[in-house]
Protein backbone atom coordinates (compact mmCIF):
# COMPACT_ATOMS: atom_id res chain seq x y z
CA UNK A 1 0.00 0.00 0.00
CA UNK A 2 2.38 2.35 0.80
CA UNK A 3 4.29 1.81 -2.58
CA UNK A 4 0.88 2.55 -4.39
CA UNK A 5 0.74 5.67 -2.36
CA UNK A 6 4.46 6.88 -3.27
CA UNK A 7 3.82 6.33 -6.51
CA UNK A 8 0.19 7.98 -6.78
CA UNK A 9 2.06 11.39 -5.24
CA UNK A 10 5.05 10.90 -7.74
CA UNK A 11 2.90 10.43 -10.65
CA UNK A 12 0.75 14.10 -9.53
CA UNK A 13 4.57 15.77 -9.33
CA UNK A 14 5.37 14.73 -12.50
CA UNK A 15 2.17 15.78 -14.35
CA UNK A 16 2.41 19.32 -12.73
CA UNK A 17 5.69 19.97 -13.69
CA UNK A 18 4.40 19.58 -17.42
CA UNK A 19 2.53 23.18 -16.69
CA UNK A 20 4.64 25.83 -18.84
CA UNK A 21 5.64 29.14 -16.99
CA UNK A 22 5.95 32.82 -17.43
CA UNK A 23 9.25 33.78 -19.05
CA UNK A 24 10.43 37.56 -17.91
CA UNK A 25 12.54 38.85 -20.71
CA UNK A 26 14.84 42.13 -21.11
CA UNK A 27 14.23 44.30 -23.72
CA UNK A 28 17.59 43.04 -25.32
CA UNK A 29 15.85 39.82 -25.98
CA UNK A 30 12.81 41.14 -27.66
CA UNK A 31 13.46 41.55 -31.53
CA UNK A 32 15.37 37.83 -31.38
CA UNK A 33 11.55 36.95 -30.54
CA UNK A 34 9.41 38.95 -33.26
CA UNK A 35 12.01 37.80 -35.40
CA UNK A 36 11.03 34.50 -34.25
CA UNK A 37 7.31 35.33 -34.95
CA UNK A 38 6.09 36.37 -31.51
CA UNK A 39 3.43 38.15 -31.26
CA UNK A 40 3.79 41.49 -28.76
CA UNK A 41 0.72 42.30 -27.34
CA UNK A 42 0.23 45.39 -24.99
CA UNK A 43 -2.21 45.15 -22.58
CA UNK A 44 -3.09 48.38 -21.18
CA UNK A 45 -6.52 50.31 -22.10
CA UNK A 46 -6.99 51.47 -25.56
CA UNK A 47 -6.12 55.23 -24.54
CA UNK A 48 -2.83 54.34 -23.02
CA UNK A 49 -2.23 52.39 -26.37
CA UNK A 50 -3.11 55.12 -28.29
CA UNK A 51 -0.78 57.78 -25.93
CA UNK A 52 2.36 55.17 -27.78
CA UNK A 53 2.96 52.00 -27.74
CA UNK A 54 6.12 49.21 -28.87
CA UNK A 55 6.34 48.56 -32.56
CA UNK A 56 4.61 46.06 -33.90
CA UNK A 57 2.78 45.86 -30.31
CA UNK A 58 -1.25 44.82 -31.02
CA UNK A 59 -3.79 46.16 -28.48
CA UNK A 60 -5.29 43.65 -26.38
CA UNK A 61 -6.37 44.66 -22.84
CA UNK A 62 -5.51 42.38 -20.37
CA UNK A 63 -8.56 41.98 -18.61
CA UNK A 64 -10.54 40.20 -21.82
CA UNK A 65 -6.91 38.23 -23.26
CA UNK A 66 -8.38 34.99 -22.40
CA UNK A 67 -11.36 35.77 -24.20
CA UNK A 68 -9.38 37.66 -27.56
CA UNK A 69 -6.33 35.67 -27.55
CA UNK A 70 -7.79 33.34 -29.88
CA UNK A 71 -8.59 35.74 -32.33
CA UNK A 72 -4.51 36.31 -32.83
CA UNK A 73 -3.10 33.00 -31.46
CA UNK A 74 -4.88 30.00 -32.51
CA UNK A 75 -1.88 27.71 -31.85
CA UNK A 76 -1.13 27.32 -28.28
CA UNK A 77 2.61 27.01 -29.12
CA UNK A 78 2.57 31.14 -30.59
CA UNK A 79 5.52 32.75 -28.91
CA UNK A 80 3.66 35.62 -26.95
CA UNK A 81 5.09 38.86 -25.56
CA UNK A 82 2.91 40.45 -23.15
CA UNK A 83 3.71 44.16 -21.62
CA UNK A 84 2.08 47.20 -19.77
CA UNK A 85 3.05 49.92 -18.12
CA UNK A 86 4.51 48.87 -14.61
CA UNK A 87 4.78 44.99 -15.53
CA UNK A 88 1.66 44.40 -12.65
CA UNK A 89 -1.02 44.04 -15.45
CA UNK A 90 1.14 42.10 -18.05
CA UNK A 91 1.71 39.82 -15.04
CA UNK A 92 -1.91 39.20 -14.77
CA UNK A 93 -2.22 38.55 -18.78
CA UNK A 94 1.10 36.26 -18.74
CA UNK A 95 -1.19 34.30 -15.89
CA UNK A 96 -4.03 34.06 -17.42
CA UNK A 97 -2.66 33.01 -20.97
CA UNK A 98 -0.54 30.55 -19.26
CA UNK A 99 -4.04 29.00 -17.43
CA UNK A 100 -5.64 28.97 -21.17
CA UNK A 101 -2.93 26.81 -21.99
CA UNK A 102 -0.71 28.89 -23.99
CA UNK A 103 3.16 27.34 -24.13
CA UNK A 104 5.65 30.47 -24.87
CA UNK A 105 4.49 33.22 -22.60
CA UNK A 106 6.90 36.09 -22.47
CA UNK A 107 6.43 38.71 -19.97
CA UNK A 108 8.69 41.51 -20.86
CA UNK A 109 7.21 43.49 -18.10
CA UNK A 110 6.95 47.88 -17.81
CA UNK A 111 6.95 49.35 -21.54
CA UNK A 112 9.13 52.16 -20.59
CA UNK A 113 11.99 50.26 -19.94
CA UNK A 114 12.48 49.39 -24.06
CA UNK A 115 11.80 53.66 -24.90
CA UNK A 116 14.15 55.73 -25.57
Amino acid sequence: MKKICLLFVSVLLLTGCGKATIQNIECSELDQLKEDGAILIDVRNISEFDEGHLDDAINIEYDTIGEKIGSVAKDKDTKIIVYCRSGNRSNKAATTLIDKGYKNVYDLGAMNKCTK
